[in-house]
């Protein structure tokens, strides 16, 4: 099956030059999965087909993204609450850690709709939903957290997740080829999983990660990120308070190091 990505955008009926969606994705994943709902408008696919199979693969999608098709959910099923069925957590959990490194972890549980979390980020959700999330280990405060995302707020300790599965994987300084497994707050198991690279990690990392000065309260923090996260989808219409001002110059903003090869 290819490996190749997908660019596929969409346009709306009455505007054929400014994007509705514009996603670029894993060939093979999108086609397992199929289109999510029929759009009746132009569209645009970038895509190299290697094989008679992607073409075929690739003609039945389009007879779903065209309504030509009925459009079947190849996702597992998720209750109207926050919470996965216990099914369909054991059958994520069990597709995540059968991948063959943690980047094609990460990119499945992006499909997914899990995304990154810092501990304090996820505490500070976890403690305002009264939800238990307590680590095993405190080394595991280094590590970030995949949860999956139902709604992201102006606050980010309003942002809606799920409690149920947290993925810890340390992103961030020294990669350790571990994924620490939380379930329903509680340690769940420790699985040994390589990157596929020593040096370079083959997904974007697109959330944002802080390291606080330490006089920074852990309010101060929350407000702080609040504040952060208003700034950056203002479109520069806003700077920001004097209390945001003052401590931005102190908050480092992390992303992986790329390592040297062992």
């Amino acid at each position: 099956m290819s490996n190749t990505k997908i660019r596929i955008t969409l346009f709306s009926k009455s505007d054929a030059t400014t994007p509705v969606s514009d996603r670029l994705v894993s060939f093979s994943t999108e086609m397992a999965a199929g289109p999510k709902e029929a759009h009746d408008g132009p569209f645009r696919l970038d895509v190299t087909l290697l094989s008679d199979e992607d073409t075929e693969q690739l003609l039945a999608y389009l007879k779903q993204l065209k309504g030509k098709m009925p459009i079947v959910d190849k996702q597992p099923k998720i209750t109207k609450t926050t919470n996965l069925e216990k099914d369909s957590m054991s059958k994520i959990i069990d597709t995540a850690l059968d991948k063959k490194t943690i980047d094609d972890m990460v990119t499945y549980l992006r499909d997914m709709n899990f995304a990154f979390f810092t501990h304090e980020h996820l505490k500070t959700i976890t403690d305002k939903n009264g939800w238990a999330f307590d680590l095993k280990d405190p080394k595991h405060e280094k590590y970030q957290f995949m949860a999956r995302v139902l709604r992201l707020a102006k606050d980010p300790k309003n942002d809606k997740i799920d409690p149920t599965i947290f993925f810890g994987i340390k992103l961030l300084g020294k990669r350790v080829d571990k994924i620490q497994v939380y379930v329903s707050g509680k340690h769940s198991s420790m699985v040994k999983m390589k990157w596929s690279d020593s040096s370079n990690i083959n997904f974007k990392v697109k959330e944002k990660f802080y390291k606080f000065p330490e006089p920074m309260s852990y309010e101060e923090r929350s407000k702080w990120r609040a504040e952060d996260r208003k700034v950056h989808t203002s479109n520069g219409e806003y700077e920001g308070t004097p209390f945001y001002q003052k401590w931005a110059p102190f908050v480092k903003r992390l992303q992986p190091l790329k390592l040297k090869k062992k």
